[in-house]
C-alpha cells in the first residue's frame, strides 16, 4: 500500500529475503503510480486500496504511505483482517497508536513497524555486551544522527515536512528502538526542537517542485 519513492525496494527486499511470500498486489491513491510499479516488477494486481482491502489473497498488508495516513490506512487494514507492517513512524500521536493497537487486538491480527535495524548485528551485539555483563551496568547512552538534506535526494519530500514527518520521526525511530532493545522502556520523555530554515530548495533530479514550506512546528 503506496507506490512512493522507497517502494521499489520494498518489493526486491521482500522478494529476495522471504521467497516463501508473493507480492500479490500494488496499491496507491495514484492509480497510475500503482500500475508502473506492478509493470516494472511483474506483480500481478495493482489498483485501488480498497481493491487490495478486498482481496481475500491478501494476508499481509506492507503500508508505505505518508505519515499522515499511518492511523487511517492501517485501522481499514487490520479492521479487513489483515496484518500490518507499516513503515516508521508507528502513528503521529500516541493516541492513534494506541488506537492501531487496540484494533489489531480486536481483529486477532498482527501490527508491526520499521525499523526492525534493531535485528541486526550491530544491535543485538550490543544487548549481548549489556546482557553478559562485559560492559558493566549501562548508567547513559546518547545517539545523534547527521544526514543530507532530503531535498537533495528524495524527488518529493513534502510529507518530511507536514506533520508527522521532520527528522525526529523519520530518522529518531533508528535509534529510539536501538536504545530501547538494549536499555529498556521509556518512562519519561523530554524533547525540545526548532525549524531551522521555513523554506527549502529542492535539488533532487526528478523533483516535483523547486522550493518547498516547511509546516512542522516545533513542540
Amino acid at each position: 500500500m503506496g507506490a512512493g519513492n522507497i517502494s521499489g525496494r520494498y518489493v526486491q527486499g521482500l522478494r529476495r529475503r522471504f521467497p516463501q511470500l508473493e507480492v500479490r498486489r500494488i496499491a496507491d491513491v495514484d492509480l497510475g503510480r500503482a500500475e508502473a510499479l506492478a509493470s516494472r516488477f511483474a506483480v500481478p494486481f495493482h489498483g485501488a486500496v480498497d481493491d487490495l482491502l478486498a482481496d481475500d489473497g491478501v494476508d499481509v498488508v506492507v503500508n508505505l504511505t505518508p505519515p499522515v495516513l499511518h492511523a487511517q490506512t492501517v485501522i481499514e487494514a487490520l479492521s479487513a483482517g489483515k496484518h500490518v507492517y507499516v513503515e516508521k513512524p508507528l502513528a503521529t500521536s500516541l493516541d492513534d497508536g494506541r488506537q492501531m493497537m487496540e484494533t489489531a487486538r480486536r481483529h486477532g491480527v498482527l501490527l508491526g513497524s520499521a525499523p526492525d535495524t534493531f535485528l541486526g548485528s550491530a544491535g543485538q551485539t550490543a544487548r549481548h555486551a549489556i546482557d553478559s555483563g562485559i560492559i558493566g551496568e549501562p548508567i547513559a547512552a546518547s545517539a545523534f544522527v547527521r544526514s543530507s538534506r532530503a531535498e537533495a535526494w528524495h524527488p518529493d519530500p513534502r510529507f518530511l515536512f507536514l506533520p508527522g514527518g521532520g527528522p525526529v520521526m523519520d530518522m529518531g525511530p533508528y535509534y529510539i528502538s536501538a536504545l530501547v532493545n538494549c536499555l529498556g522502556p521509556i518512562a519519561r520523555v523530554s524533547a525540545d526542537s526548532r525549524i531551522g530554515a521555513r523554506t527549502r530548495p529542492m535539488t533532487a533530479e526528478g523533483r516535483v517542485a523547486d522550493f518547498l514550506e516547511v509546516t512542522v512546528a516545533p513542540p
